[in-house]
């Protein structure tokens, strides 16, 4: 009964109180060569032994346990023993590892122009590198920095790249950035005559066109062939299946003795069109104030005119010939 009672009375401060481990770890998240630093605490025990579990036993009896090589899903777990280790009073829960995920930063794949993608929460293990693989990207990414953001129609590719100076190889995501409306079928036209037509045109299959007032311009919600049938400025929309709604504004104008002018607002240029058998020698183009602006030629259906170096502002453009004189009013942005 002696010999009995000597491993009872080693045995029993564990018998008499329930045991418990804990652990605190630098890091769950799995990054390329980082180090994480697990350590264990208990309490009741002086000189208590831990047997540290980096999904099988590591041999480690301290209370800490610092390793480098981990993946996700990996299971840290510790113990506390006997100083044998060959009898468990109780088991720590288990820290399963985890990714930065690189997953939580695409919505999709595809933004509007003006969206924006942004970092996980803990972005820990990555930084952003946008529009690699484009001279014009179409992609606003600093280094670093926690968001891009969609700056013109277009595919471009997401790329994102360990924050360690020796993993110099990123990883690549295509994304596209939506193309939400494109120019009219003809030369940027942004003005079309009372009573013509144009098809409206977009880099993307399926959209639905609409316009904002369908007394002065119809279209097809299918085709995009447009119709002025009203003087007056309309706001024409092509919404794609995703969700990108583009908008271009439209002037129908009453040309009368065929002459068209586009794009309205003219910005660098204004291009004249004359069509059926109106003639024109020249044209003058005076500012708001009535001051001579310009004065050029009339040859052949299209006439340029550079407008780049023009004041913003409100124009009168008038033709002169054998069809008479005729004015018409155009904006300059």
């Amino acid at each position: 009964m002696k010999f009995l009672l000597c491993p009872l009375l080693f045995l029993l401060p564990f018998i008499t109180k329930a045991q418990s481990v804990q652990i605190k770890s630098s890091s769950y998240v799995v990054c390329p060569n980082t180090t994480a630093t697990f350590t264990a605490t208990t309490s009741g025990i002086s000189n208590p032994n831990f047997r540290w579990y980096h999904n099988r036993f590591t041999g480690s009896d301290t209370s800490r346990y610092v390793g480098q090589s981990f993946v996700p899903q990996d299971r840290i777990f510790c113990q506390l023993t006997n100083s044998k280790g060959d009898t468990v009073y109780a088991s720590s829960d288990t820290i399963i590892m985890r990714y930065d995920s690189l997953l939580m930063m695409l919505h999709g794949n595809a933004i509007c122009v003006g969206d924006t993608i942004k970092a996980p929460p803990f972005k820990k293990c990555y930084t952003w590198q946008g529009g690699l693989f484009n001279a014009n990207a179409i992609f606003k990414a600093d280094a670093g920095s926690t968001y891009v953001v969609g700056m013109k129609p277009g595919y471009d590719t997401i790329r994102i790249r360990y924050f360690q100076a020796n993993s110099n190889l990123p990883i690549g995501y295509d994304v596209a950035i939506f193309r939400v409306l494109s120019s009219p079928a003809n030369q940027g036209l942004s003005g079309i005559c009372l009573n013509s037509s144009r098809v409206m045109t977009d880099a993307l299959p399926g959209g639905v066109w609409s316009t904002s007032n369908p007394a002065i311009a119809t279209i097809n919600e299918t085709t995009g062939l447009l119709k002025g049938v009203g003087a007056g400025t309309a706001m024409v929309y092509c919404k794609v299946p995703w969700g990108c709604t583009g908008r271009s504004r439209l002037v129908v104008d009453d040309c009368g003795s065929g002459v068209e002018l586009f794009p309205v607002p003219a910005r660098y240029e204004l291009v004249v069109r004359m069509y059926g058998d109106v003639h024109y020698d020249f044209c003058t183009i005076t500012d708001n104030a009535g001051r001579l602006v310009h004065k050029q030629a009339i040859i052949g259906p299209f006439t340029n005119i550079n407008t780049s170096t023009w004041l913003n502002g409100h124009y009168v453009i008038t033709f002169s010939g054998d069809s008479g004189n005729k004015s018409l009013k155009f904006l300059k942005e």
